[in-house]
């Protein structure tokens, strides 16, 4: 096992993890929160994915998925990972969650070192270098537990690298557009509560973020355009 003697970074703290994996062999690697805000329980689910797909990650947000976080703290991860989803197209529900599978076998070309962004811009930085690789991925739900004890907080600085973070990710997709797209499975269990029908939801986001990406994708490439001739 691995102890630091002081907090180094959440992105510091994965690599090595992920390091540690690779040097020891194993064949899966699982994150998760340490503080059982996510269930061990679910391991399971998480293994039995891993026998097939090289990246397995958990959502809060897809049917059958559960968040007891409450007030502002919920309102920002899901409007964050509505905004992640639209801007990079990636057609997951969760981009933020530290729950999470890597088979490491099947992921022989990728090393988490290879993720640049830092803070909580890191959870989303992997899936889009996972992605941009051609890695297929599967989304499975999961319960997410708030704390009992302790405070979690957001810095705002986070909020704002994250946005960045996003922009720049998001014009180096539309770069790339046209390369052949990995494989992307939602494992959908049973879901009792009401749901939005699934065209009306999607036309509604339509609405809302088609004009939102366009303008932050514009303004960026008249910055770095303007840049160029100065």
């Amino acid at each position: 096992y691995i102890i630091r003697e002081k907090k180094l970074g959440l992105d510091s703290a994965h690599k090595i993890g992920y390091n540690f994996a690779l040097k020891k062999k194993y064949d899966y690697l699982i994150t998760m929160d340490a503080d059982l805000s996510h269930d061990p329980m679910q391991i399971n689910d998480f293994i039995f994915q891993l026998e097939k797909f090289p990246f397995v990650i958990g959502s809060r947000y897809m049917p059958g998925g559960k968040c007891f976080m409450k007030g502002s703290r919920l309102f920002i991860s899901k409007l964050g990972n509505i905004l992640i989803r639209k801007f990079l197209g990636i057609q997951l529900s969760e981009f933020t969650t530290s729950y999470r599978g890597f088979n490491l076998k099947k992921l022989k070309d990728f090393n988490l070192g290879e993720v640049k962004t830092k803070g909580y811009s890191f959870f989303m930085g992997t899936i889009y270098e996972l992605y941009k690789r051609k890695f297929d991925m599967k989304e499975i739900p999961i319960t997410f537990k708030d704390r009992e004890r302790g405070k979690s907080k957001i810095p705002k600085i986070e909020i704002i690298r994250t946005l960045k973070n996003l922009i720049i990710l998001t014009l180096r997709l539309k770069w790339s557009y046209g390369l052949p797209q990995p494989r992307i499975e939602l494992e959908i269990y049973p879901y009792h509560g009401h749901v939005i029908p699934f065209n009306y939801r999607g036309i509604l986001e339509k609405l809302i973020f088609a004009n939102i990406k366009a303008f932050f994708s514009n303004y960026c490439l008249n910055f770095l355009t303007n840049m160029i001739y100065i």
